[in-house]
């Protein structure tokens, strides 16, 4: 792995999916990387564009596809706006923004999938951005559920 990383073959993700000290170590695929392996450069997504947090959105569609969860879509579009991942559990509609930095916009959100959704999901890193956030919102914490990552993946 260290030779990926040295040629810029991949970059990688650090996540910490349970919740104690320490974080899991995965690898994106650089633009060189897809080349090197005959594959076409991995999208972008619509709104968070970094490499979390698009690995991100294919790995809890994964994981919400494992679980249970029907029609699990990323970047799903209502009325011209698109959210992050959306699915269907218990005949609900699920409604899931992945918040990796942008504690200070993440009320934007919050306005725009309001009402589209019947639970609207807010998934933050770790604890301490889950805190962040919260603190940012202030009253609007209240419109959605917000975890940090390894307790929706216990909870999902």
């Amino acid at each position: 792995f260290e030779l990926i990383e040295r040629e810029m073959y991949a970059e990688p993700v650090y996540l910490n999916l349970r919740g104690r000290g320490g974080h899991t170590k995965f690898f994106w695929p650089t633009a060189k990387g897809c080349e090197l392996i005959g594959k076409p450069k991995l999208p972008e997504g619509s709104g968070g564009k970094g490499n979390t947090h698009i690995f991100l959105q294919g790995f809890l569609a994964g994981h919400l596809r494992k679980k249970g969860y029907k029609q699990v879509e990323i970047e799903k579009e209502f009325e011209g706006k698109k959210i992050d991942l959306f699915c269907i559990k218990d005949d609900k509609k699920i409604g899931i923004e992945i918040c990796v930095s942008t504690h200070k916009t993440e009320h934007i959100n919050i306005e725009k999938d309001r009402g589209k959704c019947d639970r609207l999901i807010i998934i933050n890193l770790d604890n301490n951005e889950k805190k962040k956030l919260i603190d940012e919102l202030g009253a609007h914490s209240k419109d959605a559920e917000i975890y940090a990552l390894h307790e929706f993946l216990k909870t999902a």
